[in-house]
């Protein structure tokens, strides 16, 4: 049986969320909300080009690779992805060749200097994120006395930019609502998103395996050993 989450809704959507929220993180684009992101989350092109060679802009990519691909396997079954993953690379490589590639202004001939001009990038990207680092160690005494200075009495979760969410979102969300799994050891979710989510996590499947019991969408919303044994 394929298992989709809410925001799958049997297939029909993507749930962007968790990339989104690293997307937030590569401090390479300019804020913007989930639906925005939405709309231009595969337009590759829009990244500076020395930052595409980013560490942290990688690996997003890699997730949000992998995410994509398991999503296709499940919502197009019948569709072969390694087919299609083929006619894919075969078109890349035929416009990387002629140079035509959008946001990539070389020839398939001037790939030496490239790997020489993704050196030095990276090499300035380093350069970057210590500066960075020491920045960041320069200013803590300031930074400790912005983070004390925020009011949040309700101990709400901080959005991307370091302030509370609005009270009305946490409770739209139901993160006032804690979810615990006796099979994960006891561990608390928090908002039915990350409880229903947990169940096609690492550590509630190796839960189940310790009971011997395979994890399948049978015992979805089971959170108890006596249940699933039963």
């Amino acid at each position: 049986l394929v298992v989709f989450s809410d925001e799958e809704q049997h297939g029909d959507c993507l749930d962007l969320n968790e990339h989104f929220k690293e997307f937030l993180n590569l401090d390479m684009f300019e804020k913007t909300d989930y639906l925005d992101y939405l709309t231009k989350f595969d337009q590759f092109s829009h990244a500076p080009r020395q930052k595409k060679f980013n560490q942290k802009y990688t690996s997003y990519l890699t997730h949000l690779e992998t995410y994509l691909s398991d999503f296709y396997t499940r919502a197009l079954p019948l569709k072969n992805l390694a087919e299609e993953r083929e006619r894919i690379q075969s078109e890349f490589d035929a416009k990387w060749k002629d140079g035509t590639c959008e946001g990539w202004e070389y020839t398939g001939e001037s790939a030496g200097s490239d790997l020489v001009e993704r050196k030095q990038a990276r090499t300035a990207e380093e350069l970057e994120e210590d500066q960075d680092d020491f920045d960041a160690d320069s200013d803590g005494d300031n930074d400790d006395d912005e983070d004390k200075a925020i009011y949040n009495p309700k101990n709400l979760p901080l959005g991307w930019d370091g302030k509370p969410i609005p009270y009305w979102l946490y409770k739209l969300h139901g993160l006032n609502i804690n979810y615990k799994c006796e099979i994960c050891g006891g561990a608390s979710y928090r908002g039915p998103k990350a409880f229903h989510r947990h169940f096609q996590e690492a550590k509630h499947a190796h839960g189940m395996r310790m009971l011997g019991i395979p994890n399948t969408s049978h015992f979805i919303n089971v959170t108890t050993k006596a249940d699933a044994e039963a």
